[in-house]
């Protein structure tokens, strides 16, 4: 089992746009790409984070949904949108193996 996730901080003062617009990328990747996808926030440790979550089957499964949204117009759309809800050059990718 493999988990990716992504993090990325909000600008002061745009929360309530920022949750809207990770539960619409979250809403979007679930039902163009089957993706089960979560979105989680952080409010102790690092207040203001957004993280979104998927479980893959295995590497092979994750690098063929990445192949498919990297050619999506749509996501990419959708993703450009959302930087102005976050801080510059916050944004971070993980991808975690179950042991």
């Amino acid at each position: 089992m493999i988990r990716w996730s992504r993090s990325g901080d909000m600008i002061l003062g745009k929360f309530p746009k920022a949750m809207m617009w990770a539960i619409e990328m979250r809403d979007f990747m679930n039902k163009n790409y089957n993706a089960k996808m979560n979105v989680y926030y952080s409010f102790f440790e690092k207040y203001g984070t957004i993280y979104w979550t998927a479980d893959f089957e295995d590497l092979g499964a994750l690098e063929k949904m990445n192949d498919q949204i990297i050619m999506d117009k749509e996501y990419s759309k959708k993703l450009s949108a959302g930087a102005e809800f976050f801080v510059q050059g916050s944004m971070c990718d993980k991808v975690m193996k179950a042991v």
